[in-house]
């Protein structure tokens, strides 16, 4: 009888030293995952394919390399929200790693963490999260722009051509709201050599956008001032009044066949009175 006793004493102890040392030798990713999260919600920087470095400041997603003109905060906040939540359910990775485009994430702690991940269509369901020598496989529905100007609030400017009531420097339809896209903006002058054209667009509820484009070989920049109407309606006021910060004083540089388009409309126009002029 002492004898089956002392088995079964045996038994449960080895079983309880089994468990310590399951529970001692569980794989790292379970406790790192809610790490892995904190990492991910605390970022203040993102090194985009070597192509934008997005940085936090003072609350605000902007761009470095774009004298911290602002991002699309909602799309950046929305991708660093995915990605945190699918951090609470990563899996250990230990395959080979693949993904043809990479984003480094730095905290404000100073915690780095690179992403891979291949990207169809601005979105991906899977990342790749290296972490030291730890690997992490993130799955949910990542929007991730394909090119690092769409990181930016596009287009331009957010209206229709259905909204304009006048319009003075360029065809309607010549001109298309929804195709004016920028690369990249900078708050400094640098075009006093450039040659200059003038656009200026009403629309129905009274807001005025002035466009001074600017030309140099195959180069366009556009800067825009908005006002409005002398009666225009709320809503035009409010328009200015909240987004004017987003077009004073920036320089924006537009897409080839986007600027040589509206470009061409002010050379002919200016041809066109020259050879009046000269009749």
């Amino acid at each position: 009888m002492k004898k089956n006793f002392w088995k079964i004493s045996l038994l449960l102890g080895a079983g309880v030293a089994l468990c310590a040392v399951a529970l001692i030798k569980k794989p790292q990713f379970y406790s790192l995952s809610p790490e892995l999260s904190k990492v991910i919600t605390e970022a203040d920087s993102l090194e985009i394919n070597d192509g934008l470095t997005a940085i936090k400041q003072d609350g605000i997603w902007c761009s470095r390399d774009d004298d911290c003109y602002p991002l699309n905060n909602d799309l950046t906040d929305k991708f660093i929200r995915e990605l945190s939540h699918s951090a609470l359910n990563a899996l250990p990775y230990n395959k080979e790693i693949e993904g043809e485009n990479s984003i480094i994430l730095h905290s404000r702690n100073g915690e780095e963490l690179k992403l891979l991940y291949d990207n169809d269509e601005g979105q991906t369901d899977e990342i790749i999260a290296l972490q030291g020598d730890n690997g992490f496989e993130l799955k949910g529905r990542f929007l991730i722009p394909a090119q690092p100007y769409q990181w930016f609030i596009q287009p331009l400017l957010p209206f229709d051509n259905e909204d304009i009531e006048e319009i003075y420097g360029a065809e309607p339809q010549d001109f298309d709201f929804k195709t004016l896209d920028f690369y990249q903006a900078v708050n400094q002058s640098d075009f006093d050599e450039w040659d200059k054209k003038d656009i200026r667009i009403v629309l129905k509820n009274g807001v005025v956008i002035a466009m001074e484009l600017f030309n140099l070989g195959h180069s366009y920049w556009v800067k825009i001032d908005m006002s409005t109407t002398v009666m225009p309606s709320l809503s035009a006021e409010e328009y200015v009044k909240n987004n004017g910060f987003l077009y004073e004083g920036w320089y924006f540089e537009l897409p080839q066949p986007v600027g040589s388009r509206l470009w061409k409309y002010n050379q002919s126009l200016a041809e066109s009175s020259k050879s009046s002029s000269l009749e």
